[in-house]
């Protein structure tokens, strides 16, 4: 059995934080870090994407629950890969992430 596709989005955020630094490092199939921040001031159910150690932005809040309560039980089933880079797109539209539920029955 293959992965199960769970969610789609473009990364919330991505303006505010690391994501325009290091955007030339950003290429599609590149796999990311999703890490619940329940201390987060704006939204307890924050998770946030990172590339290696630079934090790149969010799961847009309206996708985060689900995903947030598996992380914060230490329970990561997730695969999460750039699946869009677009350049010439606002900020905030410029990279779609894919996610995947990984196949444990696999590894």
């Amino acid at each position: 059995m293959k992965n199960e596709y769970y969610k789609s989005f473009f990364i919330a955020g991505f303006t505010y934080n690391e994501g325009p630094m290091i955007f030339k490092k950003l290429k599609v199939g590149k796999e990311l870090i999703l890490k619940a921040e329940p201390d987060n001031c704006k939204d307890e159910n924050a998770v946030a994407i990172y590339c290696n150690e630079h934090k790149i932005g969010f799961v847009p809040a309206e996708k985060n629950y689900s995903m947030s309560k598996l992380l914060k039980c230490g329970h990561n089933p997730f695969i999460a890969i750039i699946q869009q880079r677009n350049q010439s797109e606002h900020p905030e539209r410029q990279i779609r992430v894919v996610v995947y539920v990984k196949n444990l029955a696999e590894n």
